[in-house]
């Protein structure tokens, strides 16, 4: 996370990553920098043409 709050990456991998997110996903949104978010998920290995599914926050 840069230290202004302009830019912030997470990586959440494994089989869960989706009840995770759901899990945490209120105390995201609750995150001033976080609104509009954009948060993706992938299926599969990263940079490899995987599927992925992308929502925002």
């Amino acid at each position: 996370m840069a230290i202004d709050g302009g830019d912030a990456e997470g990586v959440f991998a494994g089989h869960s990553s989706k009840e995770l997110f759901a899990f945490i996903r209120q105390d995201l949104c609750a995150l001033p920098f976080m609104k509009g978010a954009r948060v993706t998920f992938v299926f599969g290995a990263l940079g490899q043409g995987s599927l992925s599914e992308e929502i925002f926050i």
